[in-house]
């Protein structure tokens, strides 16, 4: 029996997370900046900050805002208290494929959590993410490609300065089955987009390897005065 997580109704459809009505009080975002997927109340394709400093990725975009009860709702999946992911990974699909089917992508990869909350977690949030894009796209996902380092400390304590300064990665690349050098444009997934960081870090090395394009998706995105 499967009931909506905001109002506990009894959901018909099984693979439904929200009734209809909750999900109509969503925070989907609607208009962003391409370049970070920032939410903005205007139409232009790219916010002051990334006309002024861009990221390292070529484009960003998210399904949600980072508010409630978007935040309770990732916090349980990235705890594993989730029975039912289907409606997420339809809706992050769905925003791939809306927002990224006109890029010929050549992989997928998936930002890394720490090894200390992998264990605890049984599994990276961000790679089952990355395999409901997979097996509905067909294109390669290559996980562990980026690991992050046993001592380093959790991100979530920290300050957007922190943030920026820490996210570093260890880059494998013996692990993606062909040459980096022929990845022309790539798609790299998480579950949540607070300073990009972490997205932009990953994106330095991949172009650094010579990668051409750096896409980004998140299930959501914090708003900077958060």
């Amino acid at each position: 029996m499967n009931f909506c997580f905001l109002c506990l109704i009894k959901l018909s459809n099984s693979k439904m997370s929200f009734c209809y009505d909750c999900q109509s009080h969503l925070p989907f975002i609607k208009d962003y900046c391409k370049s970070c997927a920032l939410p903005t109340s205007t139409m232009l394709d790219m916010c002051g900050h990334c006309q002024s400093a861009p990221f390292s990725f070529d484009q960003a975009a998210s399904i949600f805002e980072y508010e409630y009860p978007i935040t309770h709702w990732l916090s349980r999946y990235k705890e594993n208290k989730h029975n039912n992911t289907t409606q997420l990974e339809q809706w992050l699909f769905s925003a791939f494929y809306h927002k990224y089917n006109q890029f010929n992508i050549d992989a997928i990869f998936a930002i890394p959590s720490s090894p200390i909350k992998t264990i605890k977690r049984g599994e990276t949030p961000s790679h089952p993410l990355a395999r409901a894009i997979q097996s509905r796209s067909k294109i390669p996902f290559y996980p562990n490609v980026f690991s992050k380092s046993i001592f380093k400390s959790t991100q979530k304590s920290k300050n957007r300065s922190n943030r920026i300064s820490s996210a570093h990665f260890q880059f494998h690349p013996q692990r993606i089955l062909k040459p980096i050098e022929s990845l022309q444009s790539v798609l790299i997934v998480d579950d949540v987009m607070t300073t990009g960081a972490s997205l932009n870090e990953a994106s330095k090395i991949l172009k650094a390897q010579g990668v051409k394009q750096v896409l980004t998706l998140t299930v959501a995105r914090t708003p900077r005065y958060k």
